[in-house]
């Protein structure tokens, strides 16, 4: 009966989507080091076994899709599905836009309800023992799998917002895997590009600024090599270091390539991996310089920043400065109105990075925060 029922509602939700178009917006291994990110799983690689696709016990609906083969268990919301499926389209003929290439084979994204329905769709799709399937359900929110090309997704572990960042980003390493024909490439530079894709998606809820300081500032210390996470069991090592800021220091360095051989470069040097040359060699050729001179100026690039949240429900803005001086003392002063000023000495983490907050227990007016020649003003209402 509830199965009727939720077919119900999303026959009910096409028909006014449709009304609404006529009148008028990870890969995970057997046993393998997976990265956990608030419950999603980003990106992890798998060695595959094989190409031949399987079918899963778990009662799936296949839904509309122009560009994706979208199946969903009846367990996840009739509505929620059907918008998860619409986003799985913008996000395709985003990607595929992107690259200027269509996917050489349909996307494969399948929607599963609950953690255990997740696990069972993970034993039955790619041949998970019993007890990792379980240990994936219980520690990861989606999983791409490179052997079949498929991706697999726990609705329970995430929502619609977070599954289409996750979906695009999963998407674009399908479109990277396309373009390389499969070959392998550094980890820094395919996360790099799928997180880029990721940040830049419509309504993406997976980053903050705090998080894209905290990734430059990963690079101006000096604490990550690209050397350190080019292959996959040492970024997650390394990742279990950083965590999520990882990301963010792999999307920087792919936007240093982008100011060297543009766009277009970037996809002709995945291009020319799929035929074969090796990435080191097609960047040297294309933007004269080595991956280590790619990584200088990654470095040299961080100047002092401070970026401000909005206000929470105790009256405090959090701001973040990021400097390029690690375990250094620092001079903070906050001004406002009525000739308001507040000076104080902080010191800065290992990456050159302070955190405060202020506002809760001030006058509501616009305030700013200056330290390392940077500033940020900022509305408190208490």
């Amino acid at each position: 009966m509830s199965r009727v029922v939720w077919l119900g509602g999303l026959v009910g939700v096409v028909a006014i989507a449709l009304l609404i178009v006529f009148r008028g917006d990870a890969a995970a291994s057997d046993g393998g080091s997976c990265t956990q990110v608030d419950g999603f799983v980003h990106f992890c690689m798998n060695v595959p076994t094989s190409g031949a696709r399987r079918e899963t016990s778990v009662p799936l609906i296949t839904l509309p899709s122009a560009r994706a083969d979208v199946r969903v268990e009846a367990a996840v919301p009739g509505s929620d599905a059907l918008a998860v499926a619409a986003s799985v389209d913008r996000s395709a003929e985003r990607v595929e836009t992107l690259f200027g290439r269509t996917f050489g084979a349909r996307p494969r994204v399948l929607l599963f309800g609950t953690s255990d329905s997740f696990a069972r769709g993970a034993s039955d799709l790619f041949g998970y023992s019993s007890q990792t399937a379980a240990y994936v359900s219980q520690t990861y929110g989606g999983i791409f799998d490179r052997g079949t090309l498929t991706i697999a997704v726990n609705w329970s572990s995430g929502g619609r917002d977070r599954m289409s960042a996750a979906i695009e980003h999963e998407l674009t390493h399908l479109m990277i895997h396309d373009l390389t024909q499969g070959r392998e490439l550094p980890v820094w530079l395919d996360e790099g590009i799928a997180s880029l894709m990721e940040q830049g998606a419509p309504n993406s809820a997976s980053w903050s600024f705090d998080e894209d300081l905290t990734g430059r500032a990963l690079a101006a210390s000096g604490t990550i090599r690209l050397t350190q996470v080019a292959n996959v069991g040492d970024f997650h090592n390394m990742y279990a270091r950083v965590g999520r800021p990882l990301y963010a220091f792999c999307a920087d360095a792919v936007r240093a390539m982008e100011e060297r051989i543009g766009w277009s470069g970037v996809l002709a040097t995945l291009a020319a991996v799929g035929d074969g040359a090796s990435f080191e060699a097609t960047y040297f050729t294309r933007a004269g310089e080595s991956p280590a001179s790619l990584e200088a100026r990654l470095d040299a690039s961080t100047v002092s920043t401070i970026v401000v949240s909005s206000v929470d429900a105790s009256g405090n803005v959090r701001y973040t400065i990021a400097t390029s001086l690690p375990n250094s003392e620092l001079q903070v002063s906050i001004t406002g109105d009525r000739s308001y000023r507040l000076t104080f000495t902080v010191r800065t983490d290992g990456l050159g990075l302070y955190r405060g907050s202020f506002g809760s227990t001030a006058t509501a007016g616009t305030y700013t925060v200056l330290a390392a020649r940077a500033s940020a003003t900022f509305s408190t209402t208490r």
